[in-house]
């Protein structure tokens, strides 16, 4: 796997709050940026390993994909991981989370790319970790002003 971007930020919310909120992942839309449309695609409980959700986003200005994320990891008040099929990136995405104290939060937010091929490495990463760092960063400052 390549890392695209890891990026901390520390909320004033409580860690249930703040994981119930984030791992509910109809909320994603509202927090991350170009996402268009984040819905879950089946009747599975929030969670569940296996749960799987339609996302409508930007690849780039003006281009639309429609993929499907599915749930790989999730303990509770600790961690989700997420991956889809999108190519070139076949992203993977990791919400890691801890108590810093009694009425604060820290969230660590990862994304990798499991395509090594050679081509993508040299030519594409550097791209896409440029733009979903740039995301990454909106996005952990969107949860911060919502949670808050």
């Amino acid at each position: 796997m390549n890392l695209l971007c890891e990026t901390s930020i520390e909320i004033r919310c409580v860690l249930p709050d703040t994981f119930n909120y984030i791992t509910d992942l109809d909320n994603f839309n509202k927090w991350f940026p170009e996402v268009i449309e984040f819905e879950s695609i089946d009747d599975k409980p929030i969670g569940t390993i296996g749960k799987q959700y339609s996302e409508k986003l930007y690849i780039e200005a003006g281009v639309e994909e429609q993929i499907t994320v599915e749930v790989i990891d999730f303990v509770q008040n600790q961690r989700l991981v997420t991956q889809s099929e999108l190519h070139p990136i076949l992203p993977r995405m990791t919400i890691v989370f801890s108590k810093v104290d009694q009425d604060h939060t820290k969230i660590i937010w990862r994304m990798d790319s499991r395509n090594t091929e050679k081509n993508y490495v040299k030519e594409t990463l550097p791209v896409v970790q440029n733009i979903i760092s740039e995301r990454a960063t909106i996005a952990l400052n969107n949860l911060k002003r919502i949670l808050e």
